[in-house]
């Protein structure tokens, strides 16, 4: 519904013309369209993220997730490691002591991204290492 608009100014003995187009413009509808569209494609998308970053946190922060996370890939690697309190305490200066949060990050990324198995080689390398460091303070 486009209204066309003639108004006639007199300036200087001149008399000027000039169209005014009213009303709405479809360009104007189609954009406003695109722009709500936007808006709920950024909102839903901060939405995911903001949900995303406090799943991550609570993985990494607690310890218990940091623990299960290294004893599942230790348990389909076939080493139990979670029988007695000896093994529990190996299994936290593992976690904490020599993967840190840097290397658990790295490892959950790992999992993530490249997959199950080299994931499993990565971790059951990693415990090899810890093992024949810490063999002198374990026996």
């Amino acid at each position: 519904m486009i209204e066309d608009v003639r108004v006639d100014r007199k300036f200087l003995n001149l008399i000027l013309r000039y169209d005014l187009f009213t009303g709405v413009l479809p360009v104007n509808i189609l954009f406003e369209k695109f722009y709500v569209l936007l808006w709920c494609w950024f909102f839903i998308t901060w939405v995911l993220t903001l949900f995303n970053t406090l799943l991550w946190f609570y993985r990494m922060i607690f310890p218990w997730n940091r623990e299960q996370f290294i004893k599942k890939y230790m348990k389909l690697a076939g080493k139990e490691v979670y029988s007695g309190s000896r093994d529990k305490k190996l299994l936290e200066k593992f976690v904490t002591s020599h993967l840190g949060f840097d290397g658990l990050l790295i490892l959950r990324l790992l999992s993530i991204n490249v997959g199950l198995i080299f994931t499993l080689e990565v971790i059951k390398e990693l415990w090899k290492l810890f093992q024949e460091k810490y063999e002198g303070i374990i026996n």
